[in-house]
């Protein structure tokens, strides 16, 4: 008998960014509850003055997609950012975008994280 392994929602997002030939993109955000209060909200520079640091496991990929075609990152992470907050993707059903938000990037092949 083979052992299947069921991914998470989350899983398969991260995994369709990573095997992308295209550029793309994935927002992760920490889900709601207990163990996330007070971190939801809270500025990267805040998280590490309270001697903590982004949790990778701690996040879930809520979205995926190609990002717009701009010259730089910065004006990438701009646009997805004002996507994000005024004018969401209708299937997107996360929170607005947030500065404890990560959004990772896979630009010309390359992956880099955005806190």
């Amino acid at each position: 008998m083979m052992n299947h392994t069921i991914k998470t929602e989350s899983e398969a997002r991260l995994e369709e960014l990573l095997r992308s030939p295209q550029d793309a993109y994935a927002i992760l955000q920490l889900p709601s509850g207990d163990m996330n209060r007070g971190r939801i909200f809270l500025s990267y520079d805040e998280l590490r003055r309270q001697g903590g640091k982004p949790e990778f496991q701690h996040y879930s990929a809520i979205y995926t997609g190609v990002p717009p075609r701009l010259n730089d990152r910065n004006r990438i992470l701009e646009s997805l950012y004002e996507q994000f907050n005024l004018s969401h993707p209708a299937d997107f059903k996360g929170r607005s975008l947030s500065v404890s938000d990560i959004v990772l990037m896979k630009i010309h092949g390359q992956m880099s994280s955005h806190y």
